[in-house]
């Protein structure tokens, strides 16, 4: 099978202009050309200037890697590897599509063949390293691999071997360029590791690097971006780390973090992926009630403050849960207590008139008799006196928001009678007094309000 004819093949088979007949014939040709010993005729068709035959070189060099490499002889599997890696620094401004695949052909090599290339990541790396002075592309592969590893079928476990050469080099990227804000190359390390922590199965060779550590203590530096994924790397080792003592260990280094943390919240919060990432790791610090203090809790209040609704939803959601664990718990419910009132208040203030105002009545209603429900199991009758202070604080609102307040209000009033509250308390009038005082000129154009402050005082 010769050049010309590889070429004019691929030409029939890609081009519209071909009859049905000549791309029936030539794919036949180019089936049979896949299943010969063809590798030196791939590698003159991939030096070509023409990218449809370029493609399907690639194409080819993909699928035989994957078919025939446990047949090839060593001589030829070097040679492969070098057309391989050649052909990815030729397109490493370019075909993206194609570089991927022809990095699959490593990773698929690398995975599958370990204990016979068991120098593979590190084979790989001192060739591209030179080559990639920006290292885009020993990223990608890196990024690559851990992808693969996660969808094959394959025990991480049987390949550890690569893990140290993974993360001594990561490890070392880190600390050259992590506090480099010039540089894309802290980000795009953070973000090869932000892949290789789904794999629960390296936790503890990240671990031994030190990542977790370097990343803490780097993290008064960066952009948003580069704040964000440091949280979400640090969010990812807590959860997998949770019950050992390493885990412990770095939970309190990450508390001790917290005010540093909170000012890089300010700085970045109108960046909604960093809100979400603090949300999540304070959510996560949450859970281990033994270490819940101020920091944690000062922190939940400054992003309340600036996050956008749905991050603060999730945030206030894990509080309620927080709430009720308080009940039982008297040293845990004097830290958190005078902590969820402002939480509460800011929750209500901020995130209630927003959801309003986007006419998210139902789910805000709904919303609001949730957390007054919460709020009344943790605080129970002190809770009435919370929701008057927070009513005087409302100005001016919509008549649907005062509606969504007293409707919440129904959640408790039967609470309240069951635990022999026989004489109405004075601050649910106040509350009822100040709310219909800013409405009273709008109640007839919005009867829903009446009707459902009735059926609370009724119920009182």
């Amino acid at each position: 099978m010769d050049l010309q004819k590889t070429i004019q093949a691929i030409e029939l088979m890609y081009s519209s202009a071909s009859e049905a007949n000549q791309r029936s014939m030539a794919n036949q040709y180019l089936m049979d050309l896949q299943k010969s010993d063809c590798w030196e005729l791939l590698w003159q068709l991939s030096q070509t200037s023409n990218i449809t035959i370029v493609s399907f070189a690639c194409f080819a060099i993909h699928q035989k890697v994957r078919q025939e490499w446990a047949g090839a002889s060593g001589e030829m599997k070097q040679k492969i590897i070098s057309m391989i890696l050649d052909l990815i620094t030729r397109f490493s401004s370019q075909s993206a599509n194609l570089r991927v695949k022809l990095f699959a052909s490593l990773v698929f090599v690398v995975i599958n063949f370990s204990k016979e290339w068991a120098t593979g990541v590190q084979d790989v790396l001192t060739y591209l390293l030179p080559r990639d002075p920006n290292h885009t592309l020993t990223f990608e592969f890196l990024k690559i691999l851990a992808e693969e590893i996660q969808s094959s079928s394959i025990n991480p476990s049987t390949i550890t071997n690569i893990a140290p050469q993974i993360f001594d080099f990561l490890s070392k990227m880190l600390q050259s360029h992590l506090s480099d804000d010039t540089s894309t190359i802290g980000i795009q390390c953070l973000e090869c590791i932000v892949s290789w922590m789904s794999l629960p199965s390296f936790g503890r060779e990240i671990s031994e690097a030190k990542i977790p550590a370097i990343i803490l203590d780097s993290i008064k530096t960066g952009n948003s971006r580069k704040f964000q994924l440091q949280l979400e790397i640090v969010h990812a080792f807590l959860l997998e780390n949770w019950s050992l003592n390493s885990g412990k260990e770095f939970s309190q280094k990450v508390i001790s973090n917290l005010p540093l943390i909170s000012t890089q919240l300010k700085n970045f919060q109108l960046e909604s992926g960093v809100c979400h990432a603090v949300s999540t790791l304070i959510n996560c610090l949450l859970m281990d009630y033994e270490v819940i203090g101020d920091d944690i809790c000062q922190v939940s209040i400054t992003l309340l403050s600036i996050a956008s609704p749905l991050v603060a939803e999730e945030n206030f959601e894990f509080w309620s849960e927080l709430s009720q664990k308080s009940c039982d718990d008297e040293k845990l419910r004097h830290v958190t207590e005078p902590y969820f009132c402002k939480i509460l208040e800011i929750f209500i203030l901020k995130h209630g008139i927003f959801q309003v105002e986007q006419e998210n009545l139902r789910e805000f209603r709904c919303l609001l008799r949730d957390a007054i429900l919460d709020a009344y199991y943790f605080l129970r009758e002190k809770t009435l006196q919370i929701f008057h202070e927070i009513s005087l604080k409302i100005q001016s609102f919509d008549l649907k928001f005062a509606e969504a307040f007293f409707f919440g209000f129904s959640a408790i009033s039967e609470g309240l009678s069951q635990n022999d509250f026989k004489e109405p308390t004075p601050y649910i009038y106040q509350v009822f007094y100040h709310l219909f005082n800013l409405n009273v000129d709008g109640c007839g154009s919005f009867p829903q309000i009446l009707v459902t402050c009735l059926n609370v005082m009724e119920n009182f």
